[in-house]
Parts: C-alpha cells; sequence; structure tokens
C-alpha cells in the first residue's frame, strides 16, 4: 500500500515537475519574444524625451545635431550659410560635430546654469525675437530634449559609430490612394545599441504624386505608381520603396500565369509588375523584334535580306539565335567601343596631345578588346593601371614606339598595346581634384561634386571621403618623368625645336612624325610614394605605401563587398537597352536616388560578377528576356508607367545610328551588305571620333566630350533634326543614290523602301496609298519614285525611332 502510494505522489511530483519546466519554457519563450520585439522596435526619440523630468541624457551626436537639421537651423539659408546668420553659424548641414559643438558652448547660445534662458531654447520657441519664426512648440519633445541636454551640461562625449539605418517596415504597399501606413526610422550603433529615431531624421517622399507624407511618421498614397520613401539621419541614406497599384489592375496581371518566368530578369520585373497590378504588354512581333535587337545591338538596321530571311523562319529559337548572331557580329564591339569611349573620356576634345589621333587610338584599343570579349575588370585594369613603359624601359624605346603609330608608312597598332596611358593624359585630369571625379563617374557611377566642398544633405560623400580619394590619385602625372629630361630635351635639339618639357605635340611636329622622325612625346608616370587610406569612400583598403596608388584604387575596386563598380557598368548596359537606367540618372548612384528596382540591379551584378565580368553574357541575359522584346504598346493606355519595364519604351535613333541608316536606304544592294558589316566605314563605328563635333552629330544629341556627365548625350527630340532631316544637303545627297530601284516594278520598290527603313513589308493599306501616290510620277523613272518615297519614310516617327 506504502508503494502504491510512494508511486502515486511520485506520478504527481512528476506532473508538477513537468508542469514547472513547461512554463518555465513558456515563460522564457515570451521574454525572449519580448526582448525580440524590444529589439525590432526600441523606445522612439520622441517618447524617450515625452516629459523632461523623465528625459534621459541626450547625446549631442546622436540627439542635438540631428534635431537641428531636422528644424532647418543648419540649412543653407539659415546658419548652415558660408557666414551664418544673426552672428551664429553652424556646420552645413550639420556633419561638423566639433564646430558646431564649440558654436554652441563658447558664444552665448546656452545657459548652463539656467537652461530655459538658453538662446538655443528660446529662439526656436519665439520667446526673443528670431528671424527663423517658431520652430519648435513649448512642451514637445523637441524642446525637452534640447532642454535636458543643455541641464546636463551641453557636453560632447564621442558618440559610438553609427553601423546601420533602416526604415521599418522595408517596403511600403499601399491598397490605393488614400491608403496610409507608419513607418519608423531605426538606427543602430557601434555598442550594440538601437534607437528609432523617425523624429530626428530628415525624411522625404521622392514623387509626391505617388504618395506623402503626413505627420511625423506616416506616408499615405495620392496615385498609383512607385517611388521610394528616403531617411537622412548623421551619415547615412536609406530608401524603402512605396508602391500604390493602379486601381484598373485586372486579375490576368496579378495573376501572372501567362507570362514565362523561367529567366531571371523576367522572373524579378513581374514580381514587382503584380504589386503594382500592371499587365505586361504582349511580346512584340518579329520584324520589331529583329529592328530593335539590330539597332540595340549593333547600332544597324537589319538589311532587306535579313527581314527576309528572318521573317520566313518558322524555328521557335530563332530570336536566341540572332541574339548570338548580332553578339558575334563586327559591329556589336564597334558600336559599343563608341559608347565605352564616351563614357571613359575618349573625346577628341578632351585630349592632350594629338587629339584626333590619339581619340582614334582609344576607340581603336577598345574596339579590339570587345571584339575578343575581353572581361570588364581586365579592360578597366588596361585604363586605370596603364603605363606609358614598363619598368626599365627607356625613355628614348618609348618615343620611338609612341611615334610609330604616327608615321605614314606601315604604322604600328596601337590597339594591340597593353594599356591605354591616354585615360590619365586627358586636359581635363591634371588636379588631384579632377582625377577623383573623373574616377569616380567613370568606374562608380557617382557624383563627387559637392562633397569637394561639403556633404550634400541627400548623399553620404564627406570632403574627407573627396580629399583621400583626390590625395592617393595625386602621384599620377602626364608631362616629363625626372629620369627622361636629358633625353627629351636631346630629341627637341634633334628635331630643331624649342618644346618644353610640358607642352603638348604641336601640328608641324606630327607631320614630322609621319616622316618617321622620333617625337619627344609626354608620358605618364607616378611622381612619388603614397600612403594610402584606411578607407576610400568609406570602404576599408587593404595596402600599404606603394609606388602606383592606382593599384590600391584598382584592388579596392574588385573587393567583393564594393557596391558600387559591377552596379555602374550593368546600369550604364541597361540603360541602354531600355532607354533609362535602374539608377536614373546612372552617373548618380546615391542612397538617396535608389534603384527602381534593386533586386533586379543586385541580381544582374551579382550575375556579372559570377560571370567573371562577361560583357556579351550581360547583354545577352538582358536581350534574351521577354522583358526586352515587349511590345512598346501598354496593355491600358491609363497606364503610365516608364520605370518598370512593363513595356518597350520608344526612343530616338542615336546620332551614329541615324546617320549611318540614313546612308544604308541609298546603297546598292551590295553596297549595303559590306556597309552593314564593315566598322570602318560607319559613324556608329571607327568613323566616330572623326565626325565628333560635326553638325550632324551636334544635332543629334552626340556630346563633345567637354562634361563628364553622362546627361551630355542628349535624347531629346528637337526642330532642328526635323529640319535637318527634311532639308539638309547631306540628307538631299543621300536620297541622290537611288540606283537599285531602276530595276525593280513598282510592287517590288514599294517593298525595298520599307525593308531598307522601317524593317518590315508594308500593309496592305499603306501598299495602295503609296502605290496611289507613285501613280503620279513618270512610269518608268524608278528612282525619282524610290526618292520621293525614302523621303516620305525617313522623316516618319517609325524610322527616327526605335521601337
Amino acid at each position: 500500500m506504502r508503494r502504491l502510494v510512494a508511486s502515486q505522489t511520485l506520478r504527481v511530483w512528476r506532473y508538477y515537475f513537468l508542469a514547472l519546466v513547461s512554463l518555465m519554457s513558456i515563460t522564457s519563450m515570451l521574454a525572449a519574444e519580448e526582448l525580440v520585439a524590444e529589439e525590432a522596435s526600441p523606445l522612439a526619440v520622441r517618447d524617450r524625451f515625452a516629459k523632461l523630468e523623465e528625459s534621459p541624457e541626450p547625446d549631442f551626436q546622436r540627439h542635438v545635431v540631428p534635431l537641428l537639421s531636422n528644424l532647418g537651423c543648419s540649412g543653407r539659408h539659415c546658419h548652415g550659410a558660408s557666414q551664418g546668420q544673426g552672428n551664429f553659424k553652424l556646420s552645413l548641414f550639420g556633419y561638423d560635430f566639433t564646430a558646431d559643438h564649440q558654436a554652441l558652448v563658447q558664444g552665448s547660445r546656452i545657459d548652463r546654469r539656467d537652461a530655459s534662458k538658453s538662446l538655443l531654447l528660446q529662439k526656436p520657441l519665439a520667446i526673443v525675437d528670431h528671424e527663423g519664426g517658431q520652430r519648435i512648440e513649448r512642451g514637445s519633445w523637441q524642446h525637452h530634449l534640447l532642454q535636458a541636454w543643455i541641464s546636463a551640461g551641453g557636453k560632447r562625449e564621442r558618440s559610438q559609430r553609427l553601423l546601420k539605418l533602416e526604415i521599418v517596415p522595408p517596403e511600403l504597399l499601399l491598397d490605393s490612394p488614400g491608403k496610409s501606413q507608419r513607418f519608423s526610422v531605426v538606427a543602430s550603433w557601434s555598442d550594440g545599441s538601437r534607437e528609432e529615431v523617425t523624429g530626428l531624421a530628415r525624411i522625404e517622399v521622392r514623387d509626391d504624386t505617388v504618395a506623402q507624407l503626413r505627420k511625423l511618421n506616416t506616408v499615405e498614397a495620392v496615385g498609383a505608381g512607385d517611388t521610394h520613401l528616403v531617411a537622412i539621419y548623421d551619415a547615412l541614406v536609406v530608401s524603402a520603396p512605396v508602391l500604390v497599384p493602379y486601381p484598373a489592375a485586372s486579375s490576368r496581371a496579378l495573376a501572372a500565369t501567362d507570362h514565362p518566368v523561367d529567366h531571371g530578369v523576367d522572373r524579378l520585373v513581374l514580381e514587382k509588375l503584380q504589386k503594382l497590378g500592371i499587365e505586361p504588354a504582349a511580346i512584340c512581333s518579329d520584324a520589331e523584334f529583329l529592328r530593335r535587337a539590330s539597332l540595340d545591338i549593333i547600332g544597324t538596321l537589319p538589311t532587306p535580306s535579313e527581314v527576309r530571311t528572318f521573317l520566313a523562319d518558322k524555328d521557335e529559337d530563332k530570336r536566341t539565335r540572332k541574339i548570338d548572331e548580332l553578339l558575334a557580329h563586327p559591329m556589336h564591339a564597334a558600336w559599343w567601343s563608341v559608347k565605352l569611349a564616351e563614357l571613359t573620356g575618349g573625346a577628341p576634345s578632351q585630349q592632350s596631345d594629338a587629339p584626333q589621333q590619339f581619340a582614334q587610338q582609344w576607340y581603336d584599343w577598345l574596339a579590339r578588346r570587345l571584339a575578343e570579349n575581353m572581361p570588364y575588370d581586365q579592360i578597366v585594369a588596361g585604363m586605370l593601371l596603364a603605363e606609358s613603359r614598363p619598368a626599365g624601359a627607356t625613355y628614348r624605346a618609348y618615343a620611338e614606339e609612341m611615334s610609330s603609330y604616327f608615321r605614314e608608312a606601315d604604322p604600328a597598332d596601337f590597339a594591340s598595346r597593353a594599356t591605354l596611358p591616354h585615360f590619365w593624359s586627358r586636359k581635363s585630369l591634371q588636379e588631384p581634384r579632377a582625377k577623383a571625379l573623373a574616377v569616380s563617374h567613370t568606374f562608380l557611377g557617382i557624383r563627387l561634386e559637392c562633397a569637394e566642398c561639403h556633404k550634400h544633405p541627400h548623399d553620404q560623400w564627406t570632403q574627407q571621403d573627396f580629399r583621400e580619394l583626390g590625395k592617393l590619385l595625386s602621384a599620377i602625372e602626364y608631362g616629363t618623368a625626372p629620369d627622361a629630361r636629358d633625353e627629351q630635351q636631346r630629341l627637341v635639339r634633334e628635331l630643331g625645336s624649342n618644346l618644353g618639357p610640358q607642352q603638348s605635340i604641336s601640328a608641324d611636329l606630327l607631320a614630322k612624325a609621319a616622316d618617321g622622325q622620333v617625337l619627344p612625346w609626354r608620358e605618364l608616370f607616378i611622381a612619388r610614394e603614397v600612403t594610402p587610406p584606411r578607407a576610400i569612400l568609406q570602404l576599408p583598403v587593404d595596402g600599404s605605401a606603394t609606388r602606383d596608388p592606382r593599384r590600391i584604387f584598382y584592388d579596392w575596386l574588385l573587393q567583393e563587398n564594393n557596391p558600387f563598380f559591377a552596379r555602374a557598368i550593368v546600369n550604364r548596359v541597361w540603360r541602354g537597352y531600355f532607354h533609362r537606367g535602374l539608377i536614373d540618372p546612372t552617373d548618380d548612384a546615391s542612397p538617396a536616388n535608389p534603384a527602381s528596382h534593386e533586386p533586379l540591379l543586385r541580381y544582374l551584378s551579382q550575375a556579372f560578377v559570377q560571370k567573371k565580368y562577361d560583357l556579351r553574357w550581360l547583354h545577352r541575359e538582358i536581350v534574351t528576356s521577354a522583358t526586352y522584346q515587349r511590345s512598346w504598346r501598354p496593355v491600358s493606355s491609363e497606364v503610365r508607367d516608364l520605370r518598370n519595364a512593363s513595356r518597350f519604351v520608344p526612343r530616338r535613333l542615336p546620332a551614329e545610328v541615324l546617320y549611318d541608316a540614313l546612308k544604308q536606304v541609298s546603297l546598292t544592294t551590295k553596297e549595303l551588305e559590306a556597309f552593314a558589316r564593315d566598322p570602318r566605314q560607319r559613324a556608329a563605328g571607327k568613323l566616330s571620333p572623326k565626325l565628333q563635333g560635326s553638325y550632324a552629330m551636334l544635332a543629334f544629341g552626340k556630346p563633345a566630350g567637354q562634361a563628364m556627365c553622362d546627361c551630355e548625350r542628349s535624347e531629346r527630340t528637337t526642330l532642328l533634326q526635323s529640319i535637318f532631316t527634311q532639308n539638309d544637303p547631306l540628307v538631299q545627297l543621300r536620297l541622290e543614290s537611288t540606283s537599285w530601284a531602276a530595276a525593280l516594278a513598282r510592287d517590288e520598290l514599294i517593298d525595298e523602301a520599307y525593308l531598307r527603313t522601317l524593317s518590315r513589308f508594308p500593309t496592305s493599306d499603306e501598299r495602295d496609298r503609296v502605290a496611289a501616290q507613285l501613280a503620279e510620277l513618270p512610269a518608268d523613272d524608278r528612282e525619282e519614285a524610290a526618292r520621293s518615297l525614302l523621303w516620305s519614310l525617313i522623316n516618319s516617327k517609325e524610322f527616327l525611332l526605335n521601337h
């Protein structure tokens, strides 16, 4: 009996023990959940300082400076102006904490004995006259924060480093106009603390036609589309997408079951279109695809025979095969070399010596490497790490080599040269500041101009960032190296010239080079050793003092965590196919200018690196997508989407492509086939440097190469362009040569004219209308009929636009 009672007692104790353990486990889980919740949603700054008597001691960098910036006190029209206001000056946008603290505590702005009498409080409270008016309410959390800081002694203890800034939630999806959603801005510091700083951050919505801020921490939809919420706090800028679906969204658009998703680009594009309720356009016709892909990939209209063959091909895989054919076409490397030369500074106007020849050599050097499909990182290495002469080579040998490229008889091939020193010899790159601006624009797609003077309020780059990059590149010089001065002057005397060590090569000396004489060329050299900074643009640097600081920068470019290098070229290639970059403008990769589709840009950039910077892979990945092959016609005329690749956006033909196309329409069939494959005859090829600055190129937006900005190439349509295509002597000259039409019957002539210009056959209605017009001309004058028809077609939108 006792054993039975003991056994029952043991079971009861086991039950209570297990219950206790279970309760403790549940309690622990709840406590953990509370900790997670507390970590995920830290106490808001407005709540921490809601009551003065319970306010913690504010931190100068975390709280006081951001609040003054948020109130506008450190703006350029107030105390952040170059001379300040009212004998009180703060650093512009509040990023010089030392100077700002001194301005506050060493003047008469704070009263430690009685904080309430401080001008720092009385001015924004409008207790005393303040030109800026009342900025805070009495008894507000802002009032309490400033008063608590002054009461605590107005100290400036060194703050922890801000590691991360985030918007919670990371994406705001609003159902329809009028709907709103709350958000918070959370800062994470190097001591492990997290703080909700929504009230201290400067917050804006990029497009206020889509959404607008309501109150402190609420965004409200006002129209369909997508934009970004941007928050700026301390040294960091962060953004979150805001999406408002179109009200007429169809169920097909939301389900997207009719669209292929086995392609990386398509999958990501469709995911966003589904959120926005946009049905993507249908796939374009074969004729539209062939014309579009040919213009984009090789800068060339397809020939009539190409159009006929492609349209007659019934193979389902013919588009992919055509893409591969175009990527292997000699004009692919030629056309994209024009683009890359423009990006990297290869215009004649930029060259210090022999402008036209140097620009031509620049193009040839790039074209050779693109034709070989050299990886992009190696192409960049050939420019960034370029050498005039390798270590151990004499100056005389270098001068002889350079002169060999200019001799008239059997000139040497500059394109076979391993590197391109012209990148550093440009006239605009003689100052360290210019070098910093050039490499950041060209290889990072970012703008550092503002950081030369101050930290921009919408960017993360500081003056220190700019100065360190400029200092790193300051030792790169173009002139006469110290060990070459004697030999350089000896060559000058041999030529009977008075050329100075730093002077450019004159035209009369170039004539002597054509005769085979050796010229005293300037060269690229490293003037001194440089101690590298700990970081470039806030990313750590590995390296020590070196004779070539460019190696430090190049190695930094290829670091796995570098968020700029691959993205910059991927974004620019995307723009070449879709009219605008995923980051737009393409040279403004700022956190305050986020990508329209960050997951897509991240996917392409990461895959591009994994493919070892294979540019041809990148082109193929883009143009094989259904996204690129969509029609320009939107499914709904009410959806005016230009950001999300829901359709192809028509755009004007680039100047070089149009120039060549006008020539293509007039050539004989045999001439046309040769012209289409020969870069030497093409404005979208080898003739590009020679035509730079010509009237036709300027009229259609080809840049002169004077500005360091992707915006220099104009894509606008103008009245001057219409006048050019209708009346310019060059166009008339092209139309005068139409001998191909002489042997054609009238219907054949109509077909040929449409195929040469619009890359398609005419519709039956078009054929009837054109035939009726041509019937008014003499029946035997085929060439006049062709000229009249071609003139009409080249002045149509369908010819002038890539669609």
